[in-house]
């Protein structure tokens, strides 16, 4: 759950209380940003905690991971 603190010229604060799942958060900012760019919405900075997870960037190679087992590995863009 997600709740709204304040809007300050155009820029909207937002704050989780409890951790997002990575693919949540994802999904979340990805519509954020669509309604950024149509307008709908005014930019924010979301302050959230997700569980434990590693994120591997495009250069990232599965062999570089230590402990690949210990947390889901999510690959970013």
């Amino acid at each position: 759950m997600t709740q709204q603190i304040n809007v300050i010229n155009r820029l909207e604060w937002l704050k989780s209380p409890d951790p997002v799942a990575y693919p949540e958060a994802v999904d979340i900012m990805e519509d954020r940003v669509a309604a950024i760019h149509t307008g709908d919405k005014p930019e924010a900075v979301w302050l959230l905690e997700h569980p434990p997870l590693y994120t591997a960037g495009t250069s990232a190679a599965p062999a570089e991971l230590v402990d690949p087992d210990r947390f889901p590995v999510f690959a970013t863009g």
